[in-house]
Protein backbone atom coordinates (compact mmCIF):
# COMPACT_ATOMS: atom_id res chain seq x y z
CA UNK A 1 0.00 0.00 0.00
CA UNK A 2 2.94 2.77 0.46
CA UNK A 3 4.55 1.29 -2.27
CA UNK A 4 1.21 2.49 -4.02
CA UNK A 5 1.09 6.03 -2.71
CA UNK A 6 4.61 6.58 -2.89
CA UNK A 7 4.08 5.74 -6.90
CA UNK A 8 1.35 7.85 -7.06
CA UNK A 9 2.75 11.00 -5.16
CA UNK A 10 5.91 10.65 -7.26
CA UNK A 11 3.98 10.59 -10.74
CA UNK A 12 1.83 13.62 -9.57
CA UNK A 13 5.69 15.39 -9.03
CA UNK A 14 7.13 14.18 -12.25
CA UNK A 15 4.02 15.74 -14.16
CA UNK A 16 4.27 19.12 -12.55
CA UNK A 17 1.21 19.20 -10.23
CA UNK A 18 1.16 21.73 -7.79
CA UNK A 19 -1.48 22.37 -5.16
CA UNK A 20 -3.08 25.41 -5.77
CA UNK A 21 -1.15 28.42 -3.99
CA UNK A 22 1.99 26.57 -3.66
CA UNK A 23 3.62 27.07 -7.02
CA UNK A 24 6.72 30.03 -6.32
CA UNK A 25 6.05 33.30 -7.62
CA UNK A 26 7.52 34.25 -10.83
CA UNK A 27 10.60 36.41 -10.41
CA UNK A 28 9.51 39.34 -11.41
CA UNK A 29 6.84 39.19 -8.78
CA UNK A 30 9.15 38.17 -5.95
CA UNK A 31 9.30 41.82 -4.55
CA UNK A 32 5.84 42.99 -5.29
CA UNK A 33 4.48 46.87 -4.91
CA UNK A 34 0.73 47.11 -4.47
CA UNK A 35 -0.82 50.48 -5.87
CA UNK A 36 -3.84 50.41 -3.73
CA UNK A 37 -4.78 52.03 -0.49
CA UNK A 38 -2.70 50.07 2.14
CA UNK A 39 -6.14 49.25 4.67
CA UNK A 40 -8.11 47.94 2.46
CA UNK A 41 -9.34 44.32 2.75
CA UNK A 42 -8.13 43.67 -1.03
CA UNK A 43 -4.50 45.18 -0.05
CA UNK A 44 -4.67 42.88 3.27
CA UNK A 45 -5.98 39.24 1.11
CA UNK A 46 -3.18 40.34 -1.80
CA UNK A 47 -0.31 40.39 1.07
CA UNK A 48 -1.20 37.66 2.27
CA UNK A 49 -1.45 35.39 -0.68
CA UNK A 50 1.83 36.90 -2.12
CA UNK A 51 3.70 36.74 1.68
CA UNK A 52 1.99 32.75 1.36
CA UNK A 53 3.99 32.33 -2.27
CA UNK A 54 6.95 33.36 -0.98
CA UNK A 55 6.75 36.90 -2.35
CA UNK A 56 7.67 40.15 -0.30
CA UNK A 57 5.66 43.28 -0.51
CA UNK A 58 7.09 46.76 -0.28
CA UNK A 59 5.91 50.17 0.87
CA UNK A 60 7.99 51.42 -2.34
CA UNK A 61 7.26 51.12 -6.00
CA UNK A 62 10.99 52.37 -6.25
CA UNK A 63 12.67 48.48 -4.47
CA UNK A 64 9.52 46.76 -6.29
CA UNK A 65 10.80 44.12 -9.37
CA UNK A 66 7.12 44.65 -10.03
CA UNK A 67 3.79 46.40 -9.29
CA UNK A 68 0.14 45.51 -8.85
CA UNK A 69 -1.68 48.30 -10.39
CA UNK A 70 -5.31 47.87 -8.85
CA UNK A 71 -7.70 50.54 -11.28
CA UNK A 72 -10.87 49.74 -9.38
CA UNK A 73 -12.37 47.52 -6.81
CA UNK A 74 -16.29 47.77 -6.62
CA UNK A 75 -18.94 45.45 -4.79
CA UNK A 76 -22.04 46.06 -6.42
CA UNK A 77 -25.73 44.82 -4.72
CA UNK A 78 -28.72 43.93 -6.83
CA UNK A 79 -32.39 42.41 -5.52
CA UNK A 80 -32.26 38.38 -6.16
CA UNK A 81 -35.63 37.55 -4.55
CA UNK A 82 -38.76 39.49 -2.31
CA UNK A 83 -40.37 37.75 0.36
CA UNK A 84 -44.45 37.83 0.51
CA UNK A 85 -44.59 41.35 2.13
CA UNK A 86 -42.33 42.94 -0.97
CA UNK A 87 -39.10 43.30 1.02
CA UNK A 88 -35.74 42.14 -0.23
CA UNK A 89 -34.95 38.84 1.22
CA UNK A 90 -31.81 37.93 -0.90
CA UNK A 91 -29.30 40.14 -2.54
CA UNK A 92 -26.79 39.20 -5.28
CA UNK A 93 -23.20 40.80 -4.63
CA UNK A 94 -20.65 41.03 -7.28
CA UNK A 95 -16.71 42.39 -7.07
CA UNK A 96 -15.40 43.49 -9.81
CA UNK A 97 -11.48 43.99 -9.85
CA UNK A 98 -9.64 45.39 -12.52
CA UNK A 99 -5.74 45.18 -12.34
CA UNK A 100 -2.31 44.87 -14.23
CA UNK A 101 1.22 43.97 -13.47
CA UNK A 102 3.84 46.39 -14.49
CA UNK A 103 7.44 45.72 -14.58
CA UNK A 104 9.84 47.93 -12.02
CA UNK A 105 9.65 50.41 -15.39
CA UNK A 106 6.32 50.90 -15.56
CA UNK A 107 6.24 48.66 -18.52
CA UNK A 108 2.90 46.14 -18.30
CA UNK A 109 2.77 42.67 -18.24
CA UNK A 110 0.20 41.99 -21.51
CA UNK A 111 -2.99 43.26 -21.09
CA UNK A 112 -5.77 44.65 -17.93
CA UNK A 113 -7.34 41.64 -16.15
CA UNK A 114 -10.79 42.04 -14.68
CA UNK A 115 -11.58 39.30 -11.94
CA UNK A 116 -15.22 38.96 -11.08
CA UNK A 117 -16.52 37.15 -7.46
CA UNK A 118 -20.28 36.70 -6.91
CA UNK A 119 -21.87 35.91 -4.24
CA UNK A 120 -25.50 35.52 -2.90
CA UNK A 121 -26.46 37.09 0.61
CA UNK A 122 -29.89 36.37 2.34
CA UNK A 123 -31.08 39.15 3.88
CA UNK A 124 -33.45 38.61 7.25
CA UNK A 125 -35.43 42.28 8.15
CA UNK A 126 -36.21 40.52 11.29
CA UNK A 127 -32.22 40.20 12.22
CA UNK A 128 -31.36 43.69 11.20
CA UNK A 129 -28.34 43.86 13.65
CA UNK A 130 -26.87 40.66 12.48
CA UNK A 131 -27.07 41.46 8.89
CA UNK A 132 -24.68 43.75 8.53
CA UNK A 133 -22.00 41.66 10.18
CA UNK A 134 -23.28 39.12 8.18
CA UNK A 135 -22.40 40.82 5.23
CA UNK A 136 -19.27 41.91 5.89
CA UNK A 137 -18.04 38.16 6.04
CA UNK A 138 -19.31 37.57 3.10
CA UNK A 139 -17.73 40.52 1.07
CA UNK A 140 -14.18 39.83 3.22
CA UNK A 141 -14.68 36.28 1.89
CA UNK A 142 -15.31 37.54 -1.76
CA UNK A 143 -11.65 40.01 -1.36
CA UNK A 144 -9.95 36.33 -0.16
CA UNK A 145 -11.55 34.79 -3.53
CA UNK A 146 -10.76 37.65 -5.84
CA UNK A 147 -6.95 37.99 -4.04
CA UNK A 148 -6.21 33.98 -4.94
CA UNK A 149 -7.58 34.78 -8.45
CA UNK A 150 -5.63 37.86 -9.03
CA UNK A 151 -2.09 36.03 -7.97
CA UNK A 152 -2.93 32.83 -10.12
CA UNK A 153 -3.72 35.30 -13.01
CA UNK A 154 -0.66 37.99 -12.53
CA UNK A 155 1.69 34.63 -12.57
CA UNK A 156 0.28 33.26 -16.13
CA UNK A 157 0.66 37.02 -17.16
CA UNK A 158 4.43 37.19 -15.91
CA UNK A 159 5.53 34.07 -17.11
CA UNK A 160 3.29 34.23 -20.78
CA UNK A 161 4.68 38.45 -21.16
CA UNK A 162 8.61 36.95 -22.35
CA UNK A 163 6.95 34.87 -25.04
CA UNK A 164 4.30 37.64 -26.00
CA UNK A 165 7.30 40.16 -26.17
CA UNK A 166 9.79 37.37 -27.95
CA UNK A 167 7.13 36.99 -30.33
CA UNK A 168 6.21 40.78 -31.63
CA UNK A 169 9.80 41.67 -31.99
CA UNK A 170 10.79 42.64 -35.72
CA UNK A 171 14.24 40.18 -35.12
CA UNK A 172 11.93 37.50 -34.31
CA UNK A 173 10.31 37.33 -37.53
CA UNK A 174 11.12 35.88 -40.61
CA UNK A 175 12.17 38.06 -42.94
CA UNK A 176 10.06 38.92 -46.23
CA UNK A 177 10.71 36.49 -48.94
CA UNK A 178 13.06 38.39 -52.02
CA UNK A 179 11.44 38.18 -55.11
Amino acid sequence: MRLLLTLLLLSLAGCGFHLRGSEPLPEVMAVSYLALPKGSPLYYELERQLLAAGGRVVDEAGVASATIKVESAQIRSRTLSLDTLGRVSEYGLTLSVRYQLLDADGAAYGERLVTHVERDHRFNADAMLAQGAEREKVELHMYRTAAEQMVRRLRRAAVMAPDLQTESTPESQPAPAAE
